[in-house]
């Protein structure tokens, strides 16, 4: 068992403790923090408890769930890789699915949702299973064929927005100014997408990196901007995004898709020597930041000026904010960026529709 003490946003403040639990109850001296998360591993399979304001982890291991993966037809998949994943985003357990397609997680806790994740040849394929009755939780995965017909996506979901631009002061004597996209595109359909989504950039930018589901994938650009390999499951969502660098220190583009909300960060520059768009404007928030004050629709054209803000360097290497250039990557080093996931925007509290929007970042 380990007790990591971690802020509110479930960043790490100190060191971990860990121990083993003898019987049925365990007890440790962690350091003082605001939150801990609780990770109690038991034959191989790893259960997590966030405690808050002095609360008591309880973690009941008395339900179990079995199934089967199937084609449309109904017909076995086997040995396909089924990942179980409880309901505050925490990856649990992952087995191989047999010859006749079935697998079984055992013991699992009782009262918690959980998330089967199959892969089949690239395509994602989720099945959402309750164990609230208890005992063992019976369920047929489906997999069938996915659709290509991007349409059925929407930009929309996303935490805490949907359509981010982060962008980068220069990280290196190149002088190009960095863009880091990312969208969360929602699948409404009842079979999943796979195929490719043309994310816009500006008619300057050079592409280095893309990014889908947290995993790199491949892209290419193409008129207008890069196409990208994407799969998204029925009734999901992804997120995907695309590094590249502008030769301007003008950020300009026409949205393609509606966006359900939108906002630009900002890494080295001063957000208030920033010129924008009349459909932007600044955040509340701990980070520079600009964002829509409500959704925005497709053609409409968003644009950030940092010819006149000041970019902050250290060590005299053009890293903006001291920033390492692994971590946020670049045409000229080759590295993979730093996707604004959820821990990048973890203290991100953004004003969207004319209120705060809320969120957890798990």
């Amino acid at each position: 068992m380990t007790v990591a003490p971690v802020d509110e946003n479930l960043r790490s403040t100190g060191n971990s403790v860990r121990t083993t639990v003898d019987g049925t109850t365990f007890s440790v001296d962690a350091p003082d923090s605001p939150a801990y998360v609780v990770r109690v591993v038991h034959d191989g399979a790893a259960h997590y408890e966030v405690l808050r304001n002095d609360s008591t982890a309880t973690i009941d291991l008395e339900a179990a769930i079995s199934g089967q993966v199937v084609d449309e037809a109904g017909e076995p998949r086997p040995n396909t890789t089924v990942s179980l994943i409880d309901e505050a985003g925490f990856s649990v357990d992952r087995t191989q699915a047999a010859e006749n397609g079935t697998f079984a997680f055992a013991p699992l806790e009782s009262n918690e949702t959980y998330r089967l994740a199959v892969a089949v040849d690239g395509v994602q394929y989720r099945e959402t299973v309750s164990t609230a009755d208890g005992g063992t939780q019976n369920v047929t995965v489906s997999t069938p064929p996915p659709i290509n017909e991007s349409s059925v996506l929407s930009v929309m979901g996303g935490d805490p927005v949907s359509h981010v631009v982060r962008v980068l002061a220069p990280q290196n004597r190149s002088g190009l100014t960095g863009v880091v996209e990312t969208l969360t595109l929602q699948n409404d359909a009842d079979r999943p997408f796979a195929g490719t989504v043309v994310i816009g950039v500006p008619s300057d930018g050079q592409p280095y990196s893309a990014m889908a589901a947290g995993e790199e994938t491949n892209y290419r650009r193409v008129d207008g901007g890069v196409a990208v390999d994407v799969s998204v499951p029925a009734n999901g969502s992804t997120q995907v995004g695309v590094a590249y660098d502008i030769a301007d220190r003008t950020f300009e583009k026409q949205l393609r898709r509606d966006a359900e909300s939108f906002a630009v960060s900002f890494q080295g520059y001063d957000i208030d020597e920033v010129d924008h768009s009349e459909n932007l404007r600044v955040g509340d928030s701990p980070v520079p930041v600009l964002t829509s004050d409500g959704p925005v629709s497709a053609n409409e054209t968003v644009r950030v000026d940092v010819s006149n803000a000041r970019s902050a360097t250290a060590g005299g290497n053009g890293s903006a904010g001291g920033a390492n250039m692994a971590e946020t990557g670049s045409s000229e080093s080759n590295s993979i960026p730093e996707f604004p996931t959820m821990p990048v925007f973890g203290s991100l509290a953004v004003m969207v529709g004319g209120g705060l929007v809320a969120y957890r970042v798990l």
